[in-house]
């Protein structure tokens, strides 16, 4: 098993800076508008699991 998670964190370790990159050019990206449209509905204290693989900047 820690193959394994070392093979998936490397993985995300050499797409993650060409990810960044490509992620920064998308006009009018729509990810931040959605976290906030669930983040409003959420109750305070809501916990969330985030199953997602992406990153905000």
């Amino acid at each position: 098993m820690r193959d394994a998670r070392r093979i998936v964190e490397s993985g995300y370790d050499s797409v993650a800076e060409r990810y960044l990159e490509w992620s920064a050019r998308i006009p009018d990206d729509p990810r931040r508008r959605f976290a906030a449209e669930l983040t409003g509905r959420l109750d305070d204290g809501a916990q969330v699991l985030d199953l997602g693989c992406a990153t905000f900047h």
